[in-house]
């Protein structure tokens, strides 16, 4: 059983993120992944939770395991996911959102760059943290 519930956030959610902002550690990679992933022309990734609302706990802080149903857009292809997210209800009106995924790089049309006549991974792993106020 999960906390009871005093109100709810009605409002889907929506993030966009500069692909240019991506960050793997190693500069070379990056500017190639960039100039792969065609960051003038898709200069954005864009998640969109598809769930109606989100139950708020009677007492706080509160952490909350849930899946919830995403769009996530990159590269202009629309893909529906399944993610798992930690949600921290810090206070009525601020909630922390922690999930780690992982995308494919051919599910969303990037050719995928070679080094030595070998392709680098399909699987692009994603960590997002962000703070959410109502």
């Amino acid at each position: 059983a999960g906390p009871e519930t005093t109100a709810r956030w009605g409002s889907q959610i929506t993030m966009r993120a500069p692909v240019e902002s991506f960050d793997s550690g190693n500069n070379n990679r990056d500017a190639h992944m960039k100039e792969i992933t065609e960051t003038a022309r898709y200069p954005h990734v864009e998640f969109k939770n598809l769930c109606d609302s989100c139950a708020t706990p009677t007492s706080f802080p509160t952490t909350v395991d849930k899946t919830i149903k995403a769009e996530l857009t990159f590269h202009s292809v629309k893909k529906t996911l399944e993610v798992p997210v930690k949600l921290t209800y810090e206070s009525p009106s601020r909630i922390r959102a922690v999930a780690h995924l992982s995308v494919s790089l051919d599910e969303f049309k990037i050719e995928r760059p070679s080094l030595l006549f070998a392709k680098v991974d399909d699987e692009l792993k994603l960590d997002v943290d962000v703070v959410l106020k109502q």
